[in-house]
């Protein structure tokens, strides 16, 4: 890989996870390839664990005002930009200044977008005349956000050199959707594995859940998954984890007690969950959308094998249904429950699962996706 320099660009650093935590990730591991690399962002958290990943080889540069980015980049003199986006709305920031720079100066950009590139529109909630109104309005709305999306992102495509997705299924579906207005410039690349996975443990009958309580996560599905597994007596000895925190925590709490759920057990939010991956015995995951969902690659990786509904194209490329896991139609709680009886009941195929994760999730470590950014930047370079 040639000696480039690389400047990440993203709205918060360090943060608590999800964005942060690949560009950390990722930070490091191209620093430990030989390459400058910076950092650039315009918010920060403290009390995170993202900076002690990058050691001693990375830049950080936290903003306050937009003239900085001209500093930033006439000292560091990046060859490559990638901007990290999250759908924070900074981009005119970076590419207006990017935008005014002499040709020869100009650093090429890379937009990586961190989830799957639809439309999306949360639930109609409400009772009644209110949720009535709230369905005739529904196809208005549905066309402003996506003549807003379809904006926004042929702004980034065109001021991009290259537009990265997390997956090529994903390329297809940007292809369907025609939010780009072109494809030349498409490449994938998944995220990594930001935790190595501690040694190997022994498992206790447990299913686990990570992630933010809120209702995009299908946390609400998943309880009442898990309603249909306390009424059966065999299954008397397992339970419930829930890590994490959100919005609709009470909301949980609530549903849980109206269930008369009596193991399910509410852990709150953690900075690194590997210890609960390490000794639970399958994974539960039942979100609206995702991208990458980087917990499902952290516990398959310690050998806890995951349940998901098939939300998102990308599911298939990090779980091979029937052999490192299991996929189910999103939102239907008799399948659901079905894989997961059958995961509980079958100690063997549940460690044969468990072995395969461990093998399908060494795909994803940190060396094998910067081996793919480093066949992206010296592509990069040649151009």
């Amino acid at each position: 890989m040639k000696r480039r320099s690389i400047l990440f660009v993203l709205d918060q650093f360090p943060g608590f996870g999800g964005i942060e935590s690949v560009t950390a990730t990722l930070a490091r591991g191209l620093s430990c390839v030989g390459l400058r690399v910076g950092i650039l962002a315009w918010q920060s958290e403290s009390g995170t664990d993202q900076m002690h990943r990058l050691g001693q080889g990375v830049r950080v540069w936290q903003l306050r005002r937009d003239s900085s980015i001209d500093d930033v980049l006439s000292e560091f003199k990046p060859e490559v930009v990638i901007f990290q986006d999250d759908y924070a709305p900074i981009e005119n920031r970076i590419f207006n200044v990017i935008g005014k720079m002499r040709a020869g100066a100009r650093p090429k950009v890379i937009t990586v977008e961190h989830n799957r590139p639809s439309l999306r529109l949360g639930n109609v909630s409400g009772q009644g005349l209110i949720k009535w109104m709230r369905l005739i309005k529904r196809p208005f709305l549905t066309c402003f956000v996506f003549i807003k999306f379809a904006f926004r992102r042929r702004y980034l495509y065109s001021n991009s050199d290259v537009y990265c997705l997390l997956s090529k299924r994903y390329i297809s579906l940007a292809w369907k959707l025609k939010f780009f207005g072109g494809m030349s410039k498409f490449w994938s690349i998944p995220n990594p594995l930001t935790r190595a996975p501690l040694s190997q443990q022994d498992k206790v009958k447990q299913v686990l859940f990570v992630g933010t309580l809120n209702k995009r996560k299908g946390v609400g599905h998943l309880l009442r998954v898990w309603s249909e597994i306390e009424r059966d007596v065999r299954f008397a000895q397992w339970r419930m984890c829930i890590v994490g925190d959100g919005p609709d925590s009470d909301e949980y709490l609530l549903l849980a007690k109206s269930l008369s759920l009596q193991r399910v057990k509410f852990s709150g939010k953690k900075s690194d969950p590997s210890s609960d991956y390490a000794i639970s015995s399958i994974f539960l995951m039942a979100s609206e959308y995702e991208g990458w969902p980087m917990v499902l690659g952290e516990a398959m990786s310690n050998g806890c094998v995951p349940i998901c509904t098939n939300s998102f194209e990308a599911v298939y490329d990090i779980i091979d249904d029937g052999i490192n896991g299991l996929v189910v139609d999103h939102i239907n709680v008799s399948k659901y429950v079905d894989s997961l009886k059958l995961l509980m009941e079958s100690s063997s195929l549940l460690q044969r699962m468990a072995i395969a994760a461990r093998e399908k999730a060494s795909q994803f470590t940190v060396d094998k996706i910067i081996a793919q950014w480093g066949l992206l930047l010296n592509m990069e370079g040649e151009k």
